[in-house]
């Protein structure tokens, strides 16, 4: 019997968090370092919050090793423009850019908005396709398309993805199940080169 699933949950709680917040008016680096962020977030209460210091081992040689890599991270970051921000009705830490866009901010790290890309979008294509990781877009967007702009910057949006986050992973929804007109959209929109999609391991379910 072959997988139910042609993709993990992870990515499609990032996708539907990116989507609502590039239509709350975050521009597109925004809205993926958010949405990427989102999905971290509950990965992460999922998992209980568990951090380096809880690894079983972990010692001052590992903490100066965190702490080096947490300052090349942050380069090129106001380090003290630090805030926490409603985003679609949870709370966000977020650190502002020196051109004063913002980031996502966790685990005292921003959220880089090229990361989005590598786990979601190249993932999707990876494991569902150019055709799959389009209509998943389509589909996502239509259904937020159907919340106000309040609603979109409420726990509106984690009940929307709670609602759809496992038809869409099911192989029949590659298989155009719940198109609704999504097929003939992302035909129009895969004419457009191919994409490298690297190997990425699956993140924690969410």
């Amino acid at each position: 019997m072959g997988k139910k699933y042609w993709i993990n949950r992870f990515p499609v709680c990032a996708m539907v968090y990116r989507e609502a917040a590039e239509m709350i008016g975050y521009d597109p680096e925004e809205a993926k370092s958010l949405g990427l962020g989102r999905a971290i977030f509950f990965a992460a209460a999922k998992s209980g919050f568990r951090g380096a210091g809880a690894r079983k081992g972990y010692g001052a040689k590992d903490y100066a090793r965190d702490k080096m890599k947490q300052k090349i991270a942050l380069k090129g970051y106001d380090t003290d423009s630090v805030e926490s921000l409603n985003f679609a009705g949870i709370a966000a830490y977020v650190i502002h850019t020196e051109d004063g866009s913002i980031r996502g901010f966790i685990g005292g790290e921003p959220i880089k908005p090229e990361n989005y890309d590598k786990q979601v979008r190249e993932k999707c294509i990876l494991q569902g396709g150019r055709m799959g990781y389009l209509r998943l877009k389509i589909y996502v967007m239509k259904k937020l398309s159907e919340l106000s702009k309040a609603e979109l910057n409420s726990a509106a949006v984690y009940k929307l993805y709670e609602s759809l986050r496992d038809d869409v992973r099911l192989n029949e929804f590659l298989e155009g199940k719940f198109d609704a007109g999504i097929s003939a959209e992302a035909n129009a929109d895969s004419t457009k080169g191919p994409i490298p999609a690297a190997k990425m391991a699956d993140s924690a379910e969410v």
